[in-house]
């Protein structure tokens, strides 16, 4: 991994890619690391908008992947592997770090226990409800014009 760091989160994404993001090395990160397992090689990608660790990360079933709270934040970003872009998504109620995060078929995301601002242990689970996505556009199939016939093959 390019970036030496510690507290950082991970996941790996629908794409086939892992995601090293954010961490501490003397200072917080918002550095984000892509690794690809069939190439054996990492590329730095787009940093978080918002540097943290003690972050959880998941990646979810719309193909993006969500950093989580970190230390005395509740922020959530949303990051688009496919055009390697961040986006501020609604916070968390309680600010936490050190948490898990979990993400369901069914397009929840849930943030589990970690340390809240006062520096006490959490026993509780938020949930968010990711954002629908726009479906992709079936093709249309181009009509073939009137004068459109196969072209026979030579046999021989």
């Amino acid at each position: 991994m390019p970036t030496a760091r510690r507290y950082l989160g991970a996941a790996a994404a629908s794409n086939g890619r892992i995601y090293a993001i954010g961490g501490y090395n003397g200072s917080t990160l918002a550095t984000v690391e892509e690794y690809d397992p069939a190439t054996n090689t990492w590329t730095t990608r787009a940093s978080m908008l918002i540097g943290r660790w003690g972050l959880a990360v998941v990646a979810a079933s719309n193909g993006r992947i969500y950093a989580i709270g970190g230390y005395l934040n509740s922020i959530v970003e949303e990051y688009d592997p496919a055009t390697d872009a961040w986006t501020i998504r609604e916070s968390m109620p309680t600010a936490r770090f050190g948490l898990a995060a979990a993400a369901t078929n069914d397009g929840r995301i849930f943030a589990i226990g970690g340390m809240g601002t006062a520096f006490s242990t959490l026993d509780t689970v938020e949930e968010a409800v990711l954002p629908v996505l726009p479906a992709t556009p079936t093709p249309t199939p181009t009509p073939c014009a009137p004068t459109c016939t196969p072209t026979p093959t030579a046999r021989g």
